[in-house]
This record gives structure tokens, C-alpha cells and sequence, in this order.
């Protein structure tokens, strides 16, 4: 609780009033709920995550209405615009219109997250603690999968993962702050602190390994990179204490991880060359024909499922815990060629132009930071090549807070939309000072 209050409480504005302050620790919160929001449902509402993602939009928008000007938002920002507005436009023409309102729904609540980040969230400092709330709540979403394990609760034929979450979401999820534990703790000048951040990669792998989820483990790995990008960075101690860590995970792994979840991960290499990928060639194939009947503009988000279910039927799968059959939806498993189907050629460029913009901005970075987040985008774009993810929160998470970082700036050649105070988060071996300046 000291850490959380140690990381909110430089977060200083100099305008009168709290309702910034109040609209950033309801930011937090929510990215702290985001990697174990199914855990918990609200009644009437939803997920814990939708629950407190409203009361941080009530609160933001209350902020900027105080505030009485705004952040100016960036290309990316406007891509995302763009992208929610086709998505939108696709209603007139849905195969599933009844799918398409809840999907446009979805996307304009993503919409909004972003759009907070771009006003409280474009300072280094903001950012990081923004990665350190959603890193924190892994553990939660770890934890779950360890009790599901040592409960012997299966998710799904002998895979285990907290409650309410896919495997393979789950794994996903979890991938992604990977990056963020290791380049927080490069930062982190606290040993205490920065071994809580190295202890949840181990949390996590282990936790990704229980779900036994094939691209979500290719993903880990690829996220995994980071280690030999900021290994020169590094100071002895730091070295030391990740070689420390990756020993610990390769002799603990063996005595910690079921049998069945080594057997299933060891058939990777065999799937990719000649297996089906648990039926997704045949989903992605019959996809693809449907693109051949609207390919400028799509058969309408949300209505991937609904239009493959009518060339391919409907299947069903026994559930372990009960004797009856459980419907199983034949969804994308891959967000390219469910933005593709659902949205055409028109979504797809977009999309794939949102993509390109994201990673431009990236390599444009310095330091450290350049190296985080080229290696978040391709754990990202590796992790959804078997997921549907385009309207999952951790995806616009991530792509939020890369297009926060180039709102400062924009900001600072228009010149100061209000004044506040910052905090300068590296000394000259970009290590984390936490010393604030006034701009």
C-alpha cells in the first residue's frame, strides 16, 4: 500500500481543485483491475474492470470540464478515431446487426480510456505508474491461476487460469507485462520495489505455463527480448539479480508445471507446420471466403462468429463439470483476419496504418524506452495472431499509452495547455529519480 501511495503521491497538479488528482488514482485503478477484471462481476454492470472504467471516465470528464481546456491528441489518436468510426459505419450494412451495437459500444468505452490517457497520462512519470498499477494486478490474475491449479478447477482440458478468463487470453494478458516488469525495475531505484517487479515475471511465466497457451508462450518469449536490450543498461547488481531470477524460473519450472501443460506446449512446432491449430485454418479459410462476398467493406464488427457459423455450423463441446454440451462460438483467433472479414479492406487498412504509426513512434524513442515498447508491439502482434483482440482492453491499453507519449510534445510546441507539475524520471544512466520539476 506504501509503494501505491509513494507512486500516486508525486502526481502534483498546481490548478485549484482535486478533481485531476481524483481523475488520475480512478485511472490507475482501473488499469490495476484490467488483468483480472472477470474475476469479479458486478451485478447489473458487468466486469469490475467496466465498473471502475466508467467512475475513471465520470471522473476525467469532470476534470477536463474544470479544467475547461484539453490535451491536444496526436495522428494516432486520429487513426484510432478513424478506425472506431468505419467500425461504426459497418452497422448499416451488419450481417448481425444486434452483434455490431454491442461491438460499436465496446469500442467507444475503448475510446474514451484512450482519450483519458492523452490528459492525465502523457508524462513518463504518469505512465510508469500507470505500468505499475497493471503489473500489480497480474499478480492477482496469477494468483487465480495458481489456486485453479492447486484446486484442480480446470479452464479447459487439463489447462488452468483464473476465473472467468480463457487460457489463452489469460496468457496474453499476462505476456504484456512481461516488458513492463523488466523495464520498471531497469527504472526503479528501491531494490525492494524493483524485486517486486522481478518476481512478477516469474509469477507470470508461471501462470502462462499453467494455461498452457501456445501463442501466448511464443508471445512471453518474444517479450522476453527485452532482456538482452537493456542487459547493457544494466548495473552488476542488476545483472546479477535477473540471472538470479532466470535460473530460479528454469529449476522451478519442471517441479511447478503439470505434465499435460509440457505435452500440449512441446506440439508448437508440429502445429505450426502441419496441424490445423485446433480447427483455426479451417475458421480463417471460411473467413476468408466471406471477404470474397464484401471485401471493401466487411460483413460488420462483431458479425465474424454469426457469419461463419452459418457455412460451418454451430459446435458444441462437452463441459467438464457438467454432462450437458456447451456452445462454443467460432470466432476469428487471429485480429487481422477479423478486422479484415468484419471491416473489409477499408478497416484493414486503417487499422494496419494505426499499427504502422504505433511502431514509428516507438522507434522514434530514446533509451530504454524505445526498447519496451518495440518489444510490447511485437509481443502484441505475434500474441494475437490466434486471438481475437482488437476490442480486448489490454490491447488499447497498450496502444493508448504509446499514443500518450506523443501528446507531451505536441502539447509543448502549441505551448502549456495548463500548468502543472511533472516529475523528470531518469538521471543520466536513465535510472528512476522521481524528482519533480515545475514547467
Amino acid at each position: 500500500m506504501q509503494m501505491i501511495q509513494d507512486q500516486l503521491a508525486p502526481i502534483e497538479l498546481t490548478r485549484k481543485g482535486g478533481l485531476p488528482k481524483i481523475a488520475f488514482i480512478s485511472l490507475w485503478l482501473f488499469a490495476f483491475t484490467i488483468p483480472w477484471e472477470n474475476i469479479v462481476v458486478v451485478p447489473g454492470i458487468g466486469t469490475v474492470g467496466r465498473f471502475v472504467g466508467i467512475v475513471a471516465f465520470a471522473a476525467g470528464f469532470l476534470a477536463a470540464l474544470d479544467a475547461g481546456r484539453h490535451r491536444r491528441l496526436c495522428g494516432s489518436h486520429a487513426l484510432m478515431g478513424m478506425f472506431v468510426l468505419w467500425g461504426s459505419l459497418t452497422y448499416f450494412w451488419s450481417v448481425a446487426p444486434d452483434r455490431t451495437v454491442e461491438e460499436i459500444t465496446t469500442f467507444i468505452q475503448l475510446l474514451g480510456m484512450v482519450w483519458l490517457f492523452s490528459q492525465f497520462a502523457s508524462e513518463p512519470r504518469e505512465q510508469h505508474s500507470l505500468m505499475q498499477a497493471y503489473v500489480l494486478g497480474t499478480y492477482i490474475a496469477a494468483g487465480g491461476s495458481l489456486v485453479s491449479y492447486m484446486t484442480g478447477t480446470a479452464a479447459h482440458y487439463n489447462r488452468f487460469s483464473a476465473y472467468g478468463f480463457n487460457p489463452g487470453e489469460l496468457g496474453l494478458t499476462l505476456a504484456l507485462s512481461l516488458p513492463m516488469s523488466l523495464y520498471l525495475s531497469t527504472l526503479e531505484k528501491r531494490p525492494l520495489v524493483a524485486w517486486v517487479y522481478r518476481l512478477q515475471v516469474l509469477a507470470a511465466m508461471g501462470a502462462i505455463l499453467l494455461g498452457a497457451a501456445r501463442g501466448a508462450l511464443i508471445a512471453a518469449i518474444v517479450a522476453l527480448m527485452i532482456i538482452p536490450c537493456l542487459f547493457s543498461r544494466w548495473n552488476t547488481g542488476q545483472k546479477l539479480a535477473v540471472v538470479l531470477l532466470i535460473c530460479a524460473g528454469i529449476v522451478a519450472s519442471p517441479f511447478a508445471v503439470p505434465e499435460s501443460s509440457w505435452k500440449r506446449l512441446q506440439t508448437i512446432g508440429d502445429e505450426i507446420s502441419y496441424g490445423t491449430l485446433n480447427q483455426r485454418t479451417s475458421i480463417w479459410k471460411a473467413g476468408v471466403d466471406l471477404l470474397r462476398e464484401q471485401p471493401i467493406t466487411g460483413v460488420g464488427i462483431g458479425a465474424y462468429a454469426p457469419a461463419v457459423q452459418r457455412v460451418l455450423g454451430t459446435p458444441v463441446q462437452p463441459k467438464q463439470t457438467e454432462g450437458n454440451l456447451n456452445v462454443v462460438e467460432l470466432v476469428a483467433h487471429n485480429s487481422f483476419i477479423s478486422v479484415m472479414v468484419e471491416q473489409g479492406t477499408i478497416g484493414l487498412a486503417i487499422f494496419l496504418t494505426l499499427l504502422l504509426a504505433l511502431f514509428l513512434r516507438a522507434f522514434h524513442m530514446r533509451g530504454p524506452a524505445r526498447s519496451f515498447w518495440v518489444v510490447s508491439m511485437l509481443s502484441w502482434s505475434i500474441g494475437v495472431m490466434d486471438l481475437t483482440w482488437e476490442f480486448r482492453k489490454p490491447t488499447w491499453f497498450l496502444f493508448g499509452l504509446l499514443a500518450a507519449t506523443a501528446t507531451a510534445k505536441v502539447t509543448a510546441r502549441g505551448g502549456p495547455r495548463y500548468k502543472r507539475r511533472i516529475a523528470q524520471p531518469y538521471d543520466q544512466q536513465h535510472r528512476f529519480t522521481g524528482a519533480p520539476v515545475s514547467v
